[in-house]
């Protein structure tokens, strides 16, 4: 916890000198615990309970569930991430796959609404479109830029390996904005203040294609650090008639030179 024009101290603001051995944040799923969320997946399709209904009280995990405490403790106290390695998609149904998904995000907090139209799931899957004010970066074969997700917490199950790319790398916004505060604290103010950003078609009819309010990149609320950052919405509602002055051109240039610095990221 920290204030503002103050360093983030705690677990969430790391760097890649913190994870020295590679993969070291990776929980292995040993068969004892994928025996625990096969049953709970089996009960669920016996029941013909639907993956966005399935409720932690649903599905008990003895074995499993004290790993999933343990990386929702990450996830709200910790570094911010957690990860499950060896889940064995081969065996499973996309819609098994799927509900065995749905079992693991109970344990960690409540599946909702990701979007206007009320999809509670999407498929990262190249569709071949562009990536633009128009489209999702999830339908593109495009790199996607440093960003935040609009959720508390957003997860990702790989069911197949990519044959050509699909990496992910991780940076800490904490450890983002504790370089921007020693380095340059003259742009914080910018970052703070905001930006608008293009909704992306997720509104209503007949409502504004940009955000009336500017969302800040950084902001503290209780003491704790929140970060919203994806620069295309940033530009893209510039589309839209915003005007971006060159301070907040050079303050997204610097957060995006902070976040491309190797040592700040793991892969």
């Amino acid at each position: 916890m920290a204030s503002q024009l103050q360093p983030v101290s705690d677990s969430s603001a790391w760097t890649a000198a913190d994870f020295p051995v590679r993969r070291s944040w990776a929980r292995p799923l040993g068969e004892t615990a994928l025996a625990d969320l096969d049953a709970a997946m089996r009960r669920a399709v016996a029941t013909g309970t639907p993956f966005h209904e399935i409720r932690r009280e649903d599905c008990p995990l003895p074995t499993f569930g004290p790993a999933l405490a343990g990386a929702l403790e990450d996830l709200e106290t910790g570094a911010g991430f957690a990860l499950f390695t060896g889940f064995p998609f081969a065996r499973y149904s996309y819609d098994e796959a799927l509900l065995c998904y749905a079992i693991v995000s109970a344990h960690l907090g409540v599946i909702v609404e990701q979007t206007h139209k009320g999809d509670r799931k999407i498929d990262v899957t190249d569709k071949g479109l562009p990536y633009d004010h128009k489209t999702r970066g999830y339908s593109s074969n495009k790199l996607l830029p440093f960003h935040t997700d609009g959720a508390d917490i957003v997860g990702l199950l790989s069911l197949g390996k990519a044959a050509e790319g699909g990496l992910s790398i991780l940076v800490s916004a904490a450890s983002v904005y504790n370089a921007i505060l020693a380095e340059r604290p003259d742009l914080l103010a910018v970052l703070q203040r905001g930006f608008h950003h293009h909704r992306r078609g997720e509104h209503e009819a007949g409502e504004a294609a940009v955000s009336a309010e500017r969302i800040p990149v950084f902001a503290f609320h209780v003491g704790i650090l929140h970060c919203c950052y994806n620069r295309n919405p940033v530009e893209w509602a510039v589309k839209e008639g915003v005007v971006l002055t060159d301070l907040e051109h050079e303050a997204l240039d610097y957060f995006d030179a902070v976040a491309a610095r190797p040592e700040m990221q793991i892969r």
